[in-house]
C-alpha cells in the first residue's frame, strides 16, 4: 500500500484508482487516463495544490486541473461562463488541448448517492446526502445540457467527455438492486449508509477503527491514524453530532497494519428524517 505525505496526495491517488461513476454508450467515460506508475511514484510527494475551499466539488475540480496539467495538456479555458440572450445558461468546466492541438471539452463531477428502495426523489431511488440532488437529475443535466453546450458555443472542441467519480451507498442489510440506472457504471465504488438511529452497525465490523472524513476530504480515507476511534467512541461522537446538527456525516472504516490504515468500508450516516428533512 502506498504511503502518502499528506491527505491531498491520497485524494489524488483515490481519484486515479476509483472507477468512473457513469457509464456512457457502453464504456466508462473519461477523456484522459493518469499514468498509474507515475501516480504511485509521486504519491509520497506534495503536489503543491493550494486548498481554498471546503466544497467537495470545487476541491475535486482543482485536483482534476492538476491531473490535466500533469499530463502535459494545455488548459485553454476553465469555468467558462456561457451566456445567451443576456443571461448565463451554463458553464464549461475545462477546455484543454493536447500536443497535437486536439481540443477537448471536459465536464467533471464528484458525486455521492444513497440507494433507498423505499423512497424516491424526482423519480430516482439514488438520492444525494442533500436530497435535492439525485443520480437521474445529474445524469440528465450532464449529458443533455452541460456536454452539448460546447457544440454550439465552443465548436473548436472536437472531443466532449465527462470525468465523474463517486460512491453509491447501499443499506447494509438490503439486497442491491437487480437492475441499475442506464448511466450508472456497474463497476462503481460502493459503500453503506445508515440512519443515525442504527449506529450499532459499527460494532458489527470486527477489529475496525473509524474516522470522520472532513470536507473537502471526502475522497480517500484519512491518512492520520490519530483521527481513528473504536466503534464505541465513534458512536458517541456521532450521537453527539446528530443531537445538535442535522447534516449527514461520512465515516471511513479501516483496519491498521502498523500505523497505516486500510479501508474496509465507507459509510454515510444521515439523520432519521432523511430524505424528507
Amino acid at each position: 500500500m502506498a504511503t502518502y505525505k499528506n491527505q491531498l496526495s491520497a485524494d489524488l491517488d483515490w481519484i486515479e484508482r476509483t472507477p468512473s461513476l457513469f457509464d456512457h454508450l457502453g464504456h466508462t467515460v473519461s477523456s484522459f487516463h493518469p499514468n498509474s506508475q507515475q501516480q504511485l511514484e509521486s504519491s509520497s510527494k506534495s503536489p503543491g495544490i493550494e486548498i481554498s475551499t471546503t466544497r467537495v466539488g470545487r476541491y475535486f475540480e482543482s485536483l482534476v486541473q492538476h491531473l490535466i496539467q500533469r499530463q502535459g495538456y494545455t488548459i485553454v479555458e476553465q469555468n467558462l461562463q456561457i451566456q445567451a440572450e443576456g443571461r448565463t445558461i451554463g458553464e464549461l468546466d475545462f477546455i484543454f488541448a493536447n500536443a497535437s492541438g486536439v481540443i477537448t471539452h471536459l465536464e467533471t463531477a464528484i458525486k455521492f448517492f444513497l440507494y433507498d428502495p423505499s423512497n424516491t426523489k424526482q423519480g430516482s431511488h439514488y438520492i444525494g446526502p442533500n436530497p435535492n440532488d439525485t443520480l437521474q437529475t445529474k445524469a440528465d443535466r450532464l449529458y443533455n445540457h452541460q456536454l452539448p453546450l460546447s457544440k454550439r458555443f465552443y465548436p473548436n472542441a472536437t472531443v466532449r467527455n465527462a470525468y465523474v467519480k463517486g460512491i453509491i451507498f447501499y443499506p447494509p442489510v438490503t439486497e442491491p438492486p437487480s437492475e441499475l440506472p442506464s448511466k450508472l457504471n456497474p463497476h462503481h465504488a460502493r459503500g453503506s449508509w445508515l440512519y443515525a438511529s442504527n449506529l450499532n452497525y459499527l460494532e458489527s465490523i470486527p477489529d475496525a477503527q473509524f474516522a470522520l472524513c472532513r470536507k473537502p476530504h471526502w475522497l480517500a480515507s484519512p491518512i492520520d491514524n490519530k483521527h481513528y476511534k473504536n466503534a464505541t467512541l465513534m458512536k458517541l461522537k456521532l450521537q453527539e453530532h446528530f443531537n445538535t446538527k442535522g447534516h449527514p456525516v461520512m465515516v471511513s472504516c479501516s483496519t491498521f497494519t502498523g500505523n497505516t490504515p486500510t479501508e474496509l468500508e465507507r459509510i454515510i450516516v444521515v439523520p432519521d428524517e432523511w430524505p424528507n428533512f
